[in-house]
C-alpha cells in the first residue's frame, strides 16, 4: 500500500507526537526529587503502616529480654525460650502465646499497636510474681 505525500506526513506527525506525549515527564534530569503529592505521602503512610516490626524476645527464669522499642505499627513477637522450664508470653489486653517448652521458638502477631507503654507478662503460675514481666514500648 502506498500512501500519498500528505497522508505519509500526517502519519508520521500522529506517530511522532504520541511518541513524545507517551513520553513527556518521563525523565528527571534536573538533579532534583520528583515532586510529591499529598496522596504519594498517603500511599507511603499506608504502605509502612502495613509493614511489621519483628521484636526478638528471650525467655528465661524468669525474665523477658530483648529489644522492647518498636515504632508504631504491626508488631509480631519472635520469642525465644532459653529456659529449662516452659513459659508463655501475653500482650496483657491482647494475645496469648503457646506455650513454649525449653530450647524452642514461636511467634505471636499481636497486631497493630498504636504509640504507647504494653505490659508483656508470663503467664504459667508463679511467673510473673517472680518477675517475668517486661515492657514494650512502642513510639511514632
Amino acid at each position: 500500500m502506498k500512501l500519498s505525500r500528505p497522508k505519509l506526513v500526517l502519519v508520521l506527525f500522529v506517530l511522532t507526537s504520541c511518541a513524545v506525549g507517551c513520553g513527556a515527564g518521563a525523565y528527571n534530569t534536573s538533579g532534583r526529587p520528583w515532586p510529591t503529592t499529598s496522596q504519594d505521602k498517603d500511599l507511603t503512610q499506608r504502605a509502612t503502616s502495613i509493614a511489621s516490626s519483628t521484636v526478638n524476645l528471650d525467655l528465661g527464669e524468669f525474665s523477658i529480654e530483648g529489644d522492647l522499642l518498636v515504632p508504631a505499627g504491626r508488631v509480631i513477637l519472635q520469642l525465644t525460650n532459653k529456659g529449662v522450664i516452659e513459659h508463655n508470653v501475653r500482650l496483657v489486653g491482647g494475645p496469648l502465646s503457646e506455650t513454649l517448652p525449653a530450647d524452642s521458638t514461636s511467634q505471636l502477631d499481636v497486631g497493630q499497636l498504636a504509640p504507647g507503654t504494653y505490659e508483656l507478662i508470663c503467664e504459667l503460675p508463679g511467673h510473673k510474681d517472680a518477675g517475668m514481666v517486661a515492657t514494650l514500648t512502642v513510639v511514632e
